[in-house]
């Protein structure tokens, strides 16, 4: 099987963020009510959880201020524990932590020190 060549990761995790916060509604009550909104705002999470993974380990350990174990333990949590899925948790994780914000910026500046050094 062929690897996935990093950067093309970066694209999808960068493009799973910005799918999560296009689909996140400005209100909880709307999150709350709507199963097509938390549907693919948690499928989001979890493929793009899944694919920080992917990421070089050694691209991932220039970044110590990203919680990279904590990101896929959270992913683990989505896909294996779906039927106690704590919307409360979800929504704080869209709206209130910084993780991924974090992600995006470890994943952009990367991209700008990876693509730099392809053949």
């Amino acid at each position: 099987m062929k690897e996935t060549d990093p950067l093309d990761v970066i694209d999808f995790i960068k493009e799973s963020i910005a799918r999560v916060q296009q689909y996140t509604p400005e209100h909880k009550q709307e999150f709350d009510k709507n199963t097509m909104i938390q549907d693919a705002i948690i499928r989001n999470l979890e493929t793009l959880s899944d694919a920080t993974a992917q990421l070089p380990e050694d691209w991932r350990d220039d970044y110590p201020d990203v919680n990279w174990q904590r990101i896929k333990d959270f992913r683990n949590r989505l896909a294996h524990g779906y039927m106690s899925v704590n919307l409360d948790i979800i929504w704080q994780v869209i709206k209130m932590a910084p993780d991924l914000d974090d992600i995006l910026t470890a994943v952009t500046e990367m991209e700008i020190t990876y693509s730099n050094n392809q053949p």
